[in-house]
């Protein structure tokens, strides 16, 4: 509450369990489209679709922010708000948050040895890559995907690497927003970024 009123925030809307699913939900809400491989579990995904269809419908017309570190999670709500037709008036990106060697902020990281944090560089290094390399003209999307692949399974075994539309489409070769997205796992921990380039 403290760290939402340093914000600016008049008012805090925080409902329990039972307000969200008052009896055990029969309807299901589902973007199997958005469903790619490596990428969050397909049955968690349309645990959020639901939970914020409704948390939103509740809400009201209201702004909605979503961070970028999710980018997944982002696009399914935009369709699922357009499908359904929440009373979302817009959303809100907001940037990912970095440490110093660009890996992004995430309570995962406390779970990292020290070695693996220092080693969690190597996903946000491999998208950068890639990105300079489209940004010198690299057009083909799996040579790209081979970029990340190669900078990641040198150091830590990969989990999934993509190079889609912003949309998470397939898109070859590439061509205006793209989105590149990775992760790798350190022991125990996955570590998982991605990165917008427009071409």
């Amino acid at each position: 509450a403290a760290m939402a009123a340093s914000a600016g925030a008049h008012l805090l809307y925080i409902p329990r369990g039972e307000e969200i699913y008052p009896q055990p939900p029969v309807v299901k809400v589902t973007a199997p489209g958005l469903h790619l491989p490596g990428l969050t579990d397909p049955q968690h995904l349309d645990m959020v679709a639901l939970f914020m269809s409704k948390f939103l419908g509740m809400v009201g017309g209201c702004t909605c922010y979503m961070g970028e570190k999710d980018w997944q999670q982002l696009v399914m709500m935009r369709q699922v708000a357009s499908d359904l037709s929440l009373p979302i008036k817009r959303f809100v990106v907001s940037p990912t948050v970095r440490d110093t060697d660009g890996v992004p902020l995430s309570s995962r990281n406390m779970k990292l040895t020290p070695e693996n944090r220092i080693a969690a560089a190597i996903v946000p290094q491999a998208l950068e890559t890639a990105a300079r390399a489209i940004a010198e003209g690299e057009r083909d999307a799996d040579k790209v995907r081979a970029i990340i692949v190669e900078h990641i399974e040198s150091q830590a075994p990969l989990v999934y690497a993509h190079v889609i539309s912003e949309t998470l489409q397939d898109i070859n070769p590439l061509r205006g927003p793209i989105r590149l997205m990775a992760c790798a796992r350190f022991g125990e921990v996955e570590i998982l970024d991605n990165l917008g380039v427009m071409v």
